[in-house]
């Protein structure tokens, strides 16, 4: 006899999906339209379905749409082969994405970047994780987030700038996506 536990199983995790994405399918990232890809921990290259698959999408969305050139960066706590594969990577604390993610949703409300009417017909308590953020600003991230020394390749600290730059380039092209599906 065998006990098997597996907490995420398929039809959870498509419930999730269709939860917070609006779709009850697999998660797969959108490559070929994205210009930014940002990811936390995830294990893009080494793991899910087919990884070879996923390093061709990257390969297109690097070199693979003339006069666009594409940017995968990897915040995480290893150099993982995703990391390895990466334009850039974000050696972080063991632990401390959340706080990451808190440092760029800060910004997304404070600046006004973040989808209103997503926000509206898609969440609850956005007021209470508003004070949240409020106390994770870019300069507490990359001071408790990122590690100061790595050697195997450097990095750039996160900064409210870039931080910007990024969601704002991400908001505008999800914004142009939805747009050409409704034309659809």
């Amino acid at each position: 006899r065998h006990l098997v536990l597996e907490p995420l199983d398929e039809a959870a995790a498509l419930e999730a999906n269709r939860l917070t994405c609006g779709y009850a399918s697999p998660a797969v990232p959108d490559f070929g339209n994205s210009n930014y890809v940002l990811s936390f921990s995830a294990p893009l290259v080494e793991a899910g379905p087919s990884p070879v698959r996923t390093q061709r999408l990257l390969a297109h969305m690097r070199q693979g749409r003339p006069g666009r050139r594409g940017k995968l960066v990897q915040a995480d706590a290893r150099f993982s082969l995703t990391a390895a594969y990466a334009d850039e990577w974000l050696p972080l604390k063991p632990g401390s994405e959340g706080a990451l993610a808190l440092a760029i949703a800060h910004v997304l409300l404070r600046d006004g970047l973040a989808d209103k009417d997503f926000l509206a017909r898609r969440t609850l308590g956005l007021e209470r994780f508003r004070q949240i953020a409020e106390r994770y600003g870019p300069g507490t991230a990359a001071a408790t987030t990122i590690r100061a020394r790595v050697k195997k390749r450097p990095t750039a600290s996160v900064t409210a700038q870039t931080t910007k730059a990024l969601q704002a380039r991400q908001y505008r092209a999800s914004k142009k996506a939805q747009n050409n599906q409704h034309d659809d």
